[in-house]
């Protein structure tokens, strides 16, 4: 844990150290603070704020997981308690963090009111188990708030599918989306997916975004269950093909959910040119000397200032 300042006041926050020893440990480097969303609970004008209390960390797959504990402090004359819920957070370096925009939902919320797990949810480390289809979270819960005692403790256990942290869904109207280049593909297309009672379509498309021929959505026979491992083929391929350097896949979406897929263990992705970004648009219109603003959305730290001798010429 580390600490941090936000909104003028300190929270306990998540940091990252490494070394070779306990004798000359480097000092912890923050990685994850609350921000003003995760106080969008709190009332205006009081001390209560948001806490991160822990992260313990699984590596899972090609990435590393993070469960991070939510802890919403409130103020009772000088006494904090409040409870502690668990959110996910990924990240594919152990550095730069990922949380989920919107909402951020907890993968793992307190139980009902007078619940044995009603006050606080704790996740420790090695705690996420694959057995068979399904992802199983082992946590200790709690009936009482932080700091509220006495309260008992239990160990429970939450369910999900395997690869079940997030979808891709596609609603009454077909979507679509396609995948950066993909170098190493090859072999079978298995999906982990919930197509029973929709349309899921895969195109097979070379580096420059071209169908590939008898790899069409036309061509594809679309997988119509519910399952971890489903295989997809089309009419004249059952496997995808080996010699057209770098892939995408695109993904045609109705009424179903995509979880993740998998052709290959040595897949590497191929990461696009960088676009430039606009940062700044001024159009000098409707701007008075010595300040014009700049006129694109978001973008109010710009300013130009007029020096010397220049000035608009309307």
């Amino acid at each position: 844990k580390v600490n941090a300042m936000v909104t003028g006041q300190r929270r306990r926050a998540v940091g990252y150290s490494e070394g070779t020893g306990y004798d000359d440990w480097p000092a912890l480097r923050m990685v994850l603070a609350p921000d003003d969303f995760d106080d969008r609970w709190v009332q205006p004008g009081s001390v209560q704020r948001t806490h991160f209390y822990n992260c313990p960390v699984v590596a899972y797959q090609t990435m590393y997981l993070g469960f991070i504990s939510i802890y919403r402090a409130e103020d009772d004359e000088g006494y904090f308690h409040g409870p502690i819920y668990t959110e996910l957070v990924t990240s594919r370096d152990g550095f730069h963090w990922l949380r989920e925009e919107g909402q951020r939902p907890p993968i793992l919320e307190c139980g009902p009111e007078r619940s044995w797990d009603h006050g606080m949810i704790l996740i420790g480390s090695a705690c996420l188990v694959p057995v068979g289809d399904e992802l199983r979270l082992y946590y200790t819960g709690y009936d009482g708030l932080h700091d509220y005692l006495p309260f008992h403790a239990g160990i429970g256990v939450a369910t999900l599918r395997k690869d079940g942290f997030a979808s891709l869904d596609g609603g009454d109207n077909p979507g679509n989306f396609t995948t950066k280049r993909l170098q190493g593909l090859k072999g079978k297309l298995h999906l982990n997916c919930e197509a029973g009672g929709g349309l899921l379509q895969v195109e097979v498309l070379d580096a420059g975004g071209r169908v590939i021929p008898g790899y069409g959505k036309n061509d594809c026979n679309e997988p119509r269950g519910d399952g971890v491992d489903q295989i997809v083929t089309w009419r004249e391929h059952a496997e995808l093909p080996t010699d057209k350097g770098p892939l995408r896949l695109r993904f045609v979406l109705k009424n179903v959910s995509l979880y993740s897929f998998m052709a290959g263990d040595a897949v590497e992705v191929l990461e696009e040119a960088a676009r430039p970004r606009l940062a700044a648009l001024f159009t000098f219109e409707n701007n008075a000397e010595p300040l014009a603003a700049s006129k694109l959305p978001g973008s109010g730290q710009h300013e130009l200032r007029f020096r010397g001798t220049s000035r608009v010429d309307h």
